[in-house]
């Protein structure tokens, strides 16, 4: 074989030692006797001269044959001549995966590559020291720094930050391969995830190169895909190419199968779960980014790994799952749980975003984001547990979960999607029996800002209902009844509730708003507030009151809903007051006007502040029941003098001359 000369020959990659268990030392003064010519290419490259008997790294030379001289070799297979372009091209390419292949090397800690008499080529990969470099650490922390060189261009500079897990395995004997007893002397499994990949350059225009594809090793990376989201290291038997791994036990490589087998079924899987336990904490939540995912392809490594993998996970007492951190970017220790602690969210999107925080809120061991894949598979294993009606309904029957939701509905101005989405969890359609599981829970939201309990009667031994849905008038009307009110934008989320009549809660109803006025407070004296009021309510009392249908009775009501004049003084009274005193509707008609006003001592009620079927009955003296209500309150008024001597004692002449025919008529059969 001719060599080139150095100043034409390309010089591959150094690779330089760290850390050595051993003393071991390269004798190169006995080759330097014999073979000098062979290290003078070298003289000068990585600081290697022939002067040093030690040379504390590894140089490769690949030696180049010219075209036209090795066409008639008998050792050459390929017709592709391996020349300076062709090799440098090649090495190129290897910087992809130069940049994954320290991962589980122990001794080796840097690999450069670049043209001799070039200093502006080529690429280096370094391994950089640890803080702790001790062998015997299972996991931790492993920085790659990269140069890629360029001509004409800035150098693009980075480093990639791995996690990386090594586990040394003592197989039994009978568990070791027969024909490989002697060559396994070191059994080990690792894995490594890219955790950041940090560029340093200072050429804005610089494309900074992609890590390679997760790939399944032997010490260095096998051209075969993990399939995985982390790359993959054993001591696998593989064929002799290092292109194969052989997992099926049927033909002449059943020995190396069966061990491949146990490493992919066995050591693998409980590695990956120690390992994911191990990035945990440097991750946080991205830790869900190297779980399994998508079903790997059939008849795999992979496949036979995850499988595994998943059968393993509901038995593992290892912290997998990252507790949910309530404040986004708040420095605090993170929190791992195990399977029998997480409750993990499996909700879509929408009703998670506006869940988390409540369900955070009050310490629930959430695990949420998670991956689709990862959640499709955790949904099958038995025994975990998940965000679901029936687990929401013993939540908010606690005193936490109250003040929970209290103080999330006050930070949140816009809660209502907070509630749609507990609703729509928590209270089943009409029928289900699980509607009955909602008695004792706190999730009434009232318009005073306070919660109220939702309380099932099947009896129906308590008839009155505590709570009622109203709308934004109703809301604005009866604001002292506020602790009773539930805003009318729930009426829907609680439609399942109101349809079952079960409940304390119902529509507000005329019959109700009798309920709520004996809430409302005292008003000392009439006030133009206070007028409006009135005048309101009576507008929303009429404009519900429906002609097809009898009046709802306030006769007994204690409120003072209705203003009158005693004595041309204004005054506010009840409706059971007007029922027994001495009292009239206030005439529309002058002439009645004017014989009221003969009367001292006699309640005259507005029509203004009125039912309207109050106000259309008695609004004049010509309609019977007007007048019998007048001549009842001067019976009452006459008291033991007789209803005619009042009368007498009170009216001229001119004042019995009344301009309606009804009332004469009437008057004088009364006298």
């Amino acid at each position: 074989m001719t060599n080139f000369s150095p100043q034409q020959e390309v010089l591959p990659w150094n690779t330089k030692k760290g850390k050595r268990k051993s003393g071991v030392r390269l004798e190169l003064s006995k080759l330097r006797e014999a073979c000098s010519d062979q290290l003078a290419s070298f003289e000068g490259l990585w600081g290697f001269t022939q002067a040093l008997d030690y040379y504390p790294g590894t140089i490769f030379r690949f030696p180049f044959r010219q075209a036209t001289s090795c066409t008639e070799s008998a050792l050459r297979k390929s017709k592709k001549v391996l020349n300076e372009i062709e090799a440098h091209r090649l090495l190129e390419l290897y910087f992809d995966e130069a940049r994954v292949s320290l991962l589980f090397l122990r001794r080796i800690k840097s690999i450069d590559f670049s043209v001799h008499g070039d200093p502006d080529s080529g690429w280096s990969v370094t391994r950089l020291e640890s803080v702790d470099e001790d062998d015997d650490l299972f996991s931790k922390s492993v920085i790659c720094q990269y140069t890629m060189k360029a001509l004409s261009e800035t150098p693009i500079r980075g480093k990639d930050k791995w996690w990386v897990a090594i586990e040394d395995l003592t197989p039994e004997v009978d568990q070791t391969p027969e024909i490989s007893r002697r060559a396994l002397k070191n059994v080990e499994c690792g894995m490594a995830a890219l955790i950041s990949s940090t560029p340093d350059s200072h050429n804005p225009k610089a494309t900074v190169p992609k890590v390679i594809q997760s790939r399944m090793f032997s010490t260095l990376p096998l051209p075969i895909s993990s399939d995985l989201l982390v790359h993959v290291h054993a001591t696998f038997l593989l064929s002799g190419d290092r292109k194969s791994l052989a997992i099926d036990e049927q033909g002449i490589h059943t020995q190396e199968a069966k061990w491949n087998r146990r490493l992919l079924q066995e050591h693998l899987p409980n590695l990956y779960l120690s390992f994911l336990e191990n990035i945990g904490p440097q991750v946080r939540q991205r830790v869900f980014s190297f779980w399994p995912q998508e079903g790997p392809p059939k008849r795999s490594p992979a496949e036979l790994l995850c499988c595994s993998f998943w059968q393993k996970l509901p038995q593992s007492s290892q912290r997998l799952f990252p507790k949910a951190n309530p404040v986004l970017g708040q420095r605090r220790p993170p929190e791992q749980l195990d399977i029998t602690q997480a409750v993990f969210d499996f909700l879509p999107q929408k009703q998670s975003e506006a869940l988390a925080p409540l369900l955070m809120a009050m310490q629930v061991n959430l695990v949420h984001k998670i991956p689709k894949e990862v959640s499709r598979r955790l949904m099958t294993v038995p025994g975990t547990k998940s965000i679901t009606g029936p687990m929401l309904r013993a939540l908010f029957k606690s005193e936490q979960g109250r003040t929970c939701l209290l103080r999330v509905i006050a930070n949140d101005a816009t809660h209502e999607h907070i509630l749609e989405a507990l609703f729509d969890l928590m209270i089943p359609t009409v029928g289900n029996d699980q509607l009955n599981d909602l008695d004792g829970c706190h999730i009434l939201p009232l318009h005073d800002g306070t919660l109220a309990t939702l309380q099932f009667d099947d009896t129906k031994k308590v008839p009155n209902l505590q709570y009622f849905v109203a709308s934004e008038d109703e809301l604005k009307l009866f604001g002292f009844a506020s602790s009773h009110l539930v805003k009318s934008n729930v009426k829907l989320m609680l439609e399942p509730v109101l349809g079952s009549g079960k409940f304390n809660l119902a529509r507000l109803k005329l019959d109700d708003v009798k309920k709520l006025l004996e809430l409302k407070p005292a008003v000392a004296a009439p006030n133009e507030n206070e007028d409006k009021w009135l005048e309101d309510f009576w507008k929303y009392w009429n404009g519900n009151v429906e002609s097809s249908l009898p009046e709802s009775k306030i006769d007994d009501l204690g409120a003072n809903i209705f203003r009158a004049a005693l004595d041309g003084a204004p005054v506010y009274a009840t409706p059971a007051k007007f029922q027994s005193l001495s009292a009239v509707v206030e005439p529309l008609m002058g002439d009645h006007k004017n014989l009221c006003d003969s009367f001292p001592e006699l309640w005259r009620f507005d029509v203004k502040f009125m039912s309207k079927t109050l106000r259309n009955n008695e609004m004049s003296f010509n309609n019977g029941a007007s007048f019998s209500r007048f001549i009842r309150s001067l019976r009452k008024l006459s008291g033991q003098n007789g209803i005619g001597s009042y009368v007498k004692s009170h009216l001229s002449a001119d004042g019995l001359k009344v301009s309606s025919p009804y009332i004469l008529r009437t008057w004088c059969r009364k006298r």
